[in-house]
C-alpha cells in the first residue's frame, strides 16, 4: 500500500524560493514487474523553485539514502554556491535513520 504525504506548507519558508531552497523526495513502490537493473521502487527528488525532478530507480527503501548521497554529488554539487536547505518528505523509516539524519545535519539540510 502506498502511504500519501500529508500536504503542507511548512512555515519556515516563504514563496517564491530559490533554487533547492526545498527538495521534496518521494518513494514510489512499482507493480509488479522489475525494471531498470532489477528495480521495485524508484526515488524521486523535486526541487520545489524550479519543479525539476530527478528520478532513480532502486531496488528497495534501503537504497534510498545511498540514492541521496549519488544525487547530492552528481546533481546538486554541480550548482556553484546552492546547497539544498532543506529536505521534505513523508518521514517514513527510510529518511529516518541516524545515518540520513547526520548527513543531512552535516550539509546543513533541515
Amino acid at each position: 500500500m502506498i502511504r500519501k504525504p500529508e500536504m503542507h506548507i511548512s512555515p519556515m519558508f516563504t514563496y517564491p524560493l530559490k533554487r533547492l531552497d526545498l527538495v521534496q523526495a518521494y518513494v514510489c513502490e512499482l507493480m509488479p514487474t522489475r525494471f531498470l537493473g532489477d528495480a521495485l521502487y524508484f526515488v524521486t527528488f523535486i526541487n520545489d523553485a524550479t519543479r525539476k525532478v530527478w528520478i532513480y530507480p532502486i531496488k528497495g527503501k534501503d537504497d534510498v539514502y545511498p540514492t541521496f548521497i549519488k544525487f547530492i554529488a552528481t546533481s546538486v554539487e554541480l550548482e556553484k554556491d546552492i546547497n539544498i536547505k532543506a529536505l521534505w518528505s513523508d518521514n517514513g523509516g527510510e529518511y529516518t535513520s541516524h545515518k540520513f539524519g547526520d548527513f543531512c545535519k552535516s550539509r546543513g539540510i533541515r
